[in-house]
């Protein structure tokens, strides 16, 4: 930007919006969810929606699910939350996506 002529003043206001947004889009995952965090977001692709006049989100593939999860190495020093738990705690997720994704 300050080969574009921004002065020291924008500059700090551009580097300030841009950790406000960090800021913003920061949120503090417990030890014990990180694993079931990092199985939802790789299974991002593994929605199932029908679609006509607008698209319905149904929900998560469980079997491309059990496929991911058998991937995704615990991150270290997370606990394991073992099969159970760990679909209690993507149904937790999914149901909150499925709310914001089928909402308009």
């Amino acid at each position: 930007m300050e080969k574009f002529g921004a002065s020291p003043q924008q500059l700090e206001e551009i580097r300030a919006h841009l950790q406000s947004e960090r800021d913003r889009r920061t949120f503090h995952v417990l030890p014990e969810n990180w694993h079931a965090l990092r199985v939802f977001v790789c299974a991002g692709t593994q929605w199932r929606a029908v679609g006509g006049m607008r698209i319905v989100w149904l929900g998560l593939d469980y079997t491309a699910i059990d496929a991911i999860e058998r991937r995704v190495a615990a991150a270290p020093g997370a606990p394991d939350p073992g099969p159970q738990r760990l679909f209690e705690q993507l149904r937790t997720m999914e149901h909150a996506a499925l709310e914001v994704l089928n909402a308009g």
